[in-house]
C-alpha cells in the first residue's frame, strides 16, 4: 500500500501486508478463500481518481461504499465499517505496510462484496484504522479492494476513460498487437511481482502496485550495488517522505537517479528517474501504470500492457519539498538537495504559517488535504509561503523545477 513522498509526488504506498504469528495459517486462509457469484461475466464500472489512485463504489449488504483499490494489498475494511456490518473476528495477524512501520490487524470475512453488480462472495479482509494517517484519512474512503479479491477475475484498467472492465474471459478483451505481456508471480494474498532489470542488474519481485500513486521506487541496498557498477548521481531528499496505512516513516534518506535502461523482456525503458530509500517498498506505481491500458490475468500470471501514451519523468517539473503535519502544524517535512551546494528556500524543520496566502497556522484535517491535493494540480507551478525558522519570519516564492536540469 501507499502514501506520501512529498519531494516527487504525495506518494500513497499503503500495506504491504505481511500476516505472522500464531495465527499466520488462519490468517492467510481467510486472506484466500472467496469465489464470484456468476461464472461467465464481463461488467464495466466506473471509477475516480483521487490523489493518484483509484476509487471505486462497492455494495455491502445494500449500502454503497467507497475503496481504494490496491493491488499491493489484501481487501481491508475500517474498523467502523467492521463494526457497522458486525463482523465475526477469526483472529490477528501481523502485518506491516509499505514504510515498515507494523501493526496486528484482526481479520475476517465478507458474505458479499458487490462491484459493478457482480458479487465476490466469502472474501477474507484486514480490519484497519484508516483514519490512522493523515494522509490516508484524505481519501475519506472505508477500505481497500485489495489483490485477494481481484485475483478471482481478470480485470482491465482504462485510465483514459476511467473505466475498469471486470471479466471471466481474457477472449472478451480486445488485445493489440503492440500489446506487451509481463510474466509475474504472486505472494500469498496475490499481489503481482516481477523482477526488473536496471542498468543490467535485477531486482527481485518489485510490486506492481495500483496503491502507489508514485512510479518506480526501490531500495537503499539495490542503489549501492548500482553504485558499484558506475552509477552517480548528487541529488537526493532527507526528511519525512512517504506514509503507509499505519502512518508515516521514519526520516529516511531518498536518492534519485537516472536509470539508463530498465524494464523487463517485453518492457524496455530507457533514463527514467528511480528512487532509492533504506525504507519503503520496492514498486512500479500507479504514475507510471496508467500510461497503459492493463490487463491482469491471474488465471495465466500475465500483466498485458497496451501502450496509451508516453512516459518521461526524466522532463516533470514539481515542488522540492514536502510537507507533514503535526498537532495541527504544518512544517517542511523534507526538501532535495544537490550533495555539497548550499541548501536556499524552505528548509526542514520550518513551520509553514501561509500557503499561498491561506492561513495554515491551525491547519484543520480539510485544509491538509487541500495541501496534500496541490501536488496532483498541474496548474499549480508556483508556492508563496511564509514560514517560521526559529524567531524569524521568511517569505518564499518557489517554483517547480525539474530534478535534473
Amino acid at each position: 500500500m501507499s502514501t506520501m513522498k512529498l519531494v516527487r509526488t504525495t506518494v500513497l504506498v499503503l500495506l504491504v501486508c505481511i500476516f505472522a504469528g500464531c495465527n499466520t495459517i488462519k490468517a492467510l486462509k481467510y486472506i484466500r478463500m472467496g469465489s464470484v457469484g456468476q461464472s461467465a461475466f464481463k461488467v464495466e464500472v466506473p471509477f475516480e481518481m483521487r490523489y493518484g489512485l483509484i476509487i471505486l463504489k462497492v455494495m455491502i449488504h445494500g449500502k454503497e461504499h467507497k475503496f481504494i483499490l490496491d493491488t499491493g494489498a489484501p481487501n481491508v475494511i475500517s474498523k467502523e465499517l467492521a463494526k457497522e456490518l458486525g463482523v465475526k473476528v477469526a483472529g490477528k495477524g501481523k502485518a506491516v505496510d509499505s514504510r515498515g512501520n507494523s501493526d496486528h490487524l484482526a481479520f475476517t470475512a465478507i458474505d458479499s462484496i458487490g462491484i459493478g453488480g457482480l458479487q465476490f462472495l466469502n472474501t477474507g479482509a484486514a480490519i484497519g484504522d484508516m483514519m490512522k494517517s493523515a494522509e490516508i484519512s484524505c481519501f475519506n474512503v472505508d477500505g481497500l479492494i485489495g489483490a485477494n479479491l481481484m485475483r478471482k477475475a481478470i480485470w482491465q484498467f482504462d485510465y483514459q476513460k476511467h473505466i475498469i472492465t471486470i471479466t471471466s474471459n481474457r477472449e472478451w478483451l480486445e488485445t493489440p498487437a503492440n500489446a506487451q505481456v509481463i510474466k509475474f508471480h504472486t505472494t500469498a494474498t496475490g499481489t503481482p511481482l516481477i523482477n526488473f532489470e536496471m542498468n543490467g542488474q535485477e531486482e527481485h519481485n518489485m510490486i506492481i502496485d495500483l496503491g502507489s500513486n508514485s512510479d518506480f521506487h526501490s531500495s537503499a541496498k539495490e542503489f549501492e550495488i548500482l553504485k558499484k557498477h558506475g552509477l552517480t548521481t548528487n541529488t537526493y531528499t532527507y526528511g519525512l517522505g512517504t506514509s503507509g496505512i499505519f502512518g508515516r516513516g521514519e526520516e529516511d534518506t531518498t536518492w534519485y537517479a537516472v536509470i539508463s535502461s530498465l524494464g523487463s523482456d517485453s518492457l524496455k525503458l530507457s533514463n527514467q528517474v528511480v528512487d532509492f530509500s533504506k525504507n519503503g517498498a520496492k514498486t512500479i506505481g500507479t504514475k507510471f501504470l496508467k500510461n497503459y491500458r492493463l490487463i491482469f490475468d491471474w488465471s495465466s500470471n500475465e500483466l498485458i500492457m497496451i501502450p496509451v501514451s508516453s512516459y518521461d519523468n526524466i522532463k516533470e517539473k514539481m515542488f522540492k519539498f514536502t510537507f507533514t503535519l503535526k498537532d495541527h502544524m504544518v512544517f517542511i517535512g523534507s526538501r532535495n538537495s544537490v550533495k555539497g551546494a548550499r541548501v536556499e528556500g524552505p528548509q526542514v524543520g520550518d513551520q509553514v504559517l501561509e500557503v499561498n496566502g491561506q492561513d495554515v497556522r491551525n491547519c484543520s484535517q480539510d485544509t491538509w488535504c487541500t495541501l496534500l491535493n496541490m501536488r496532483f494540480d498541474d496548474s499549480i507551478t508556483t508556492n508563496y509561503l511564509l514560514v517560521k525558522r526559529g524567531d524569524k519570519e521568511l517569505h518564499f516564492n518557489v517554483a517547480k523545477e525539474t530534478l535534473f536540469p
